[in-house]
Parts: C-alpha cells; structure tokens; sequence
C-alpha cells in the first residue's frame, strides 16, 4: 500500500536545501536511486554538490524564464516554488528499490503530462523504502503553475 504525503515548498533558498537533502548519496544507494524529467544535465559523472546545483540551476532557470515573462519578481517566501511528495511502500509490497523509484518516475509522467520538471530520489534508510518526490512548480513551456489540491 501506498501513502503519499504533499508539502508546498515556500521560497527558492528552501527549495535548494530540500534538493541536497532528497539527493543525499546515504539514502539513495550513492545516487544510483536518482531519475528525473526535464532536466538539462550537463554533467557524465556528477559528485553530490554538483549534482545538488544542477538541479537547482534547472529549477531557478525555470524561475527567471517565468518571471521575465511575466515581467516580475517573486520574491515573497509564500510564493510556492515546488511541491515536494513523499511516497512511502509497506515493506510487504516486496518491491526493490529501483522498481520503487521507477514507479515514483511513472506517477509524476502521469500526473503532469510532461509538463513539469522533478526529480525522483529513493531512500533506503528506513525500514520501509520511500520517494521523495520534487516537482518545479512552473510549466516548462507555457508559465502556468502546478496548483496542488
């Protein structure tokens, strides 16, 4: 069985914080348990740092395309700027974690159409295998924003 939890992400400062803690190599088998859509990556073998810029800049670049087509700034910690899911499996699924984070993978597809940047990151380091799941909260192509109900 399946439990999902949804935690709006209030400002860009917070957003990177949750980036490293979600990519955090001692729960995600050392970054073998990481998938993400819409994602410029830029690096072959990235360490965790670089890893944990490379999506911000993917996230921020997002976040100043929107504003300078909308011709403002954001800058009020209230703004959501991702939406952060967490996922968690009963052990008794008997699920690997690589099936886990491809089914994480296939829901956010299926969710958004396509239409929002995320990363998908596994963590093994309880008794039951979780996702932590990030989506941008701006549209990649049209600068509509994800509105979680």
């Amino acid at each position: 069985m399946v439990v999902t939890k949804h935690f709006a992400t209030h400002g860009k400062k917070y957003r990177r914080r949750l980036i490293k803690y979600i990519l955090n190599p001692d729960k995600t088998d050392n970054l073998k348990l990481v998938s993400d859509f819409g994602m410029s990556n830029y690096l072959d073998f990235p360490s965790h740092a670089e890893m944990v810029e490379m999506y911000n800049v993917n996230f921020s670049n997002n976040d100043k395309l929107y504003e300078s087509r909308n011709d403002r700034q954001e800058k009020h910690q209230q703004t959501i700027h991702a939406h952060h899911l967490i996922q968690s499996f009963s052990p008794e699924d008997n699920l690997t974690p690589e099936e886990i984070n491809r089914i994480g993978y296939e829901t956010m597809m299926e969710l958004t159409g396509g239409r929002f940047k995320f990363i998908v990151a596994t963590h093994t380091d309880k008794d039951y295998v979780h996702n932590h799941i990030l989506i941008n909260a701006i549209d990649r192509n049209s600068d509509k924003k994800l509105i979680w109900n």
